[in-house]
């Protein structure tokens, strides 16, 4: 039988351990669950699922706080308490659960687990007093023992026994299992009981004595149990208790204030490196890694801080939770923040290494966009059409989605590390110092799902590496911008030196000019000076050959008889030559007048007709016998107004051309009605002008280049021709084929509007 205390001590003890957890449960500690048990000491207790060996008055603790599952309907349903006790002789600790439950469900085909069978779990650490030690997790789920934890099989002896409305776990934990001190008056352990109702219907409640969850992570989120000696009294207890809410608090506002920390730096830098990314977008349009890379770190700092803030279900529950609707939430959010950060990460990477997002990353990124819209389709279509085939559509879209979501989170997790490889393998600009930061972030981010899934503990250095693409891109940054800055003021050193080329450029350019237009007014003075000298030549040479040629013709006149014919002969060809060397100075003179500006244009009424008959009759001389000469003049062509001796010159000189030409064959003069134009063609079979010569046949003093001396000419009269016709508003054009002949058009308005000097 149990060595019992006095019924005054075991109140008094009582009176201590209330007013304990009271000052405990407004302590305002956030890591620690706020409970607080007393442990007495207890003999001959034989664990065999009868509590008649237990003392009555021992104090009870109710297990009331539901964590997941549906919460019990009442105490009828499903309750619990527990006692606890320990021998200091044998160092064990004991511990009695008694479960009201209407529904019993423990015997199960194969092995029995935590979330298919009733069962009862022991976290216990031994280790707690000094500092956060290791926790054991004891169970008993159906009928079977699980150990985990710093636990072993063998540290501890559980018996169940069934009641009517209920049953009932026998506890003895061997405290030299692990290694800890010997249980004495004042003892402080970690703690906490949990119980498990699976009912017949399938529903499922998971209720424990204390309601904060990553109980076996950490042991400052379990109770504590403080156990109190033989012969105790009101004073020690107090003081006991005192220094256990002490030291207790002490533990769990550090804890507290790390974690605070720990949030608010991540959180915080997270969000200011979103905010200056977003900035940098904002005056960068062009550049989508900074938005990409802005909203990768507003993802990862909502993540962690809700990974902070929202209890995070245990691994094993979470792939439960398509039968659990309360689960389903939280599994439904914890791989949306999963696909939302890595999802945008892989957005980052792919605008960060790539041109254009590659065919599998599209895949990627358009299945993780579809997963939510189909699971919340598939929600919709349950809810709304409650009939027909509207149920089976909506669990089969959100059953996709519910198989889709993870796959796609490892899909992510496997295509992050092969970009950062494959940007390594091309030497990519920052595949060393982003790409490997992420593929850091991918690694130590699964660590941290995992810990959050299995309640494991956070180490810093794991969130360190989470947000060591901050420092990467921070570095990437600053050397970007100390880039910038280098070729920036390389660039400006250069615009210096080309600017000070460029004046030095312009300067000489300044020079080149002035120079120039030195040149232009001395060869525009030279000009002058040249036409004034021509037309003082010629009208000095054209007096004495005028008389020559005038005594010429008087001579050839009176002496036709009376001297030999060679004489006779000889007199004509002075006359001949004379009429051509004032042919070729009427030609200068009248080119020097054309371009000094000073040649007069006289406009009258001429008649085309005329016009060409009388110069037919003049040429008609000209012409050898081998060659027909012929005028094709339209009828009733219109009479122009234009300068007649003008005209006249230019048909005579292109006729003249035509003549000297053309040893053989045929020459036209046309003129037809063109519209508002008169347009006369000179049309020759002779030698016709290379094709090399075209363009430049009609500038002053240029010749064709022939072999035969005798009709090579001064090379004025065609510029003299093309000149005479632009001041009369007209244009000359030529078509020639050499050995075939040559056509000048020429057209002339029908009213000459203006003269062109």
């Amino acid at each position: 039988m149990a060595t019992l205390l006095t019924s005054v001590q075991r109140s008094t003890l009582l009176l201590a351990l209330l007013l304990s957890t009271t000052l405990l449960s407004t302590a305002g500690v956030d890591a620690h669950n706020g409970r607080l048990a007393m442990g007495l000491p207890l003999d001959d207790i034989t664990v065999d699922g009868d509590l008649s060996d237990w003392p009555e008055d021992l104090p009870r603790y109710a297990i009331t706080m539901a964590e997941f599952g549906k919460p019990p309907s009442g105490p009828q349903d499903f309750a619990a308490d527990f006692r606890v006790g320990y021998s200091p002789t044998t160092h064990r600790i004991y511990v009695a659960v008694e479960v009201v439950d209407e529904s019993t469900v423990l015997h199960r085909k194969g092995r029995s687990n935590w979330d298919n069978a009733d069962g009862c779990d022991l976290y216990i650490g031994l280790e707690h007093e000094s500092y956060g030690g290791p926790v054991a997790q004891l169970a008993m789920w159906g009928n079977d023992r699980h150990a985990m934890g710093a636990a072993s099989l063998r540290s501890f002896e559980v018996a169940t026994t069934e009641r009517p409305k209920g049953r009932v776990y026998e506890w003895s934990v061997d405290a030299d299992a692990f290694q800890s001190k010997p249980l004495h008056d004042g003892f402080d352990l970690a703690f906490d009981i949990v119980v498990a109702d699976v009912d017949e219907d399938g529903s499922f409640s998971w209720m424990a004595w204390g309601a904060r969850s990553s109980k076996l992570a950490s042991p400052m989120r379990l109770g504590d149990v403080m156990l109190v000696g033989a012969g105790a009294d009101l004073e020690d207890a107090m003081d006991s208790a005192g220094e256990m809410i002490q030291r207790t608090t002490g533990r769990a506002d550090s804890q507290a204030r790390t974690m605070t920390s720990y949030l608010a730096l991540l959180s915080g830098s997270l969000l200011a490196v979103s905010l200056l990314h977003l900035l940098l977008y904002g005056f960068q349009r062009e550049s989508r890694t900074n938005l990409y890379y802005a909203i990768y770190t507003a993802c990862t700092a909502a993540a962690v801080f809700a990974s902070f803030q929202v209890t995070v279900p245990p691994i094993v529950e979470l792939l439960t939770f398509t039968q659990n609707s309360s689960l389903g939430a939280v599994g439904a959010g914890i791989f949306g923040f999963i696909l939302l950060v890595y999802g945008s990460s892989l957005l980052f990477l792919y605008a960060f290494f790539y041109e254009k997002t590659p065919v599998f990353g599209r895949i990627i990124l358009f299945t993780m966009a579809a997963l939510p819209l189909c699971a919340a389709f598939g929600y919709l279509t349950k809810t709304f059409l409650g009939s027909g085939a509207g149920p089976q559509i909506g669990n089969f879209l959100v059953g996709t989605a519910t198989v889709g979501l993870p796959l796609m989170a490892v899909a992510m997790l496997i295509e992050i590390p092969r970009i950062v490889l494959a940007a390594v393998v091309r030497r990519k600009s920052g595949a060393w110092s982003v790409g490997v930061g992420f593929l850091v972030f991918a690694v130590c981010g699964l660590v941290v799902i995992y810990n959050l899934l299995s309640r494991q503990p956070i180490e810093p250095m794991i969130l360190l590496g989470v947000v060591l693409p901050l420092g990467t891109m921070s570095f990437r940054l600053a050397r970007s911008v100390a880039t910038v800055h280098s070729d920036l003021a390389e660039r400006y050193a250069q615009v210096e030196a080309l600017s000070e080329q460029l004046r030095e450029q312009n300067r000489a350019l300044e020079m080149a000019n002035i120079q120039i237009r030195e040149q232009s007014l001395q060869v525009s003075e030279a000009n002058r000076l040249k036409s004034d000298f021509l037309a003082r030549m010629s009208h000095d040479l054209r007096t004495p050959l005028n008389a020559i040629i005038g005594y010429t013709r008087i001579l050839l006149r009176r002496l036709k008889d009376e001297v030999e014919p060679r004489q006779y002969q000889n007199l004509g060809n002075v006359r001949v030559s004379a009429d051509n060397l004032l042919a070729l100075i009427n030609d200068i003179l009248d080119l020097s007048r054309i371009e000094s500006g000073r040649n007069e244009v006289h406009i009258d009424a001429v008649d085309v007709t005329q016009l060409i008959s009388e110069c037919g009759a003049s040429l008609q001389s000209l012409v050898s016998g081998d060659v027909q000469f012929t005028l094709d003049v339209a009828p009733d062509l219109p009479t122009i107004q234009s300068d007649a001796d003008r005209v006249r010159r230019v048909l005579m000189n292109l006729a003249g051309n035509a003549i000297k030409y053309t040893e053989a064959g045929q020459i036209t003069i046309a003129a037809r009605h063109d519209g508002e134009h008169i347009l006369l063609q000179v049309t020759d079979t002779g030698l016709g002008i290379p094709a090399d010569d075209l363009p430049y046949i009609f500038d002053e003093f240029r010749q064709v280049d022939r072999n035969d001396r005798k009709r090579e000419g001064s090379g004025l009269g065609l510029a003299i021709a093309r000149k005479s016709v632009e001041m009369l508003g007209g244009q000359i054009e030529v078509t020639s084929r050499e050995a075939e002949g040559s056509t000048f058009s020429v057209r002339l308005p029908l009213q000459t509007s203006g003269v062109k000097p």
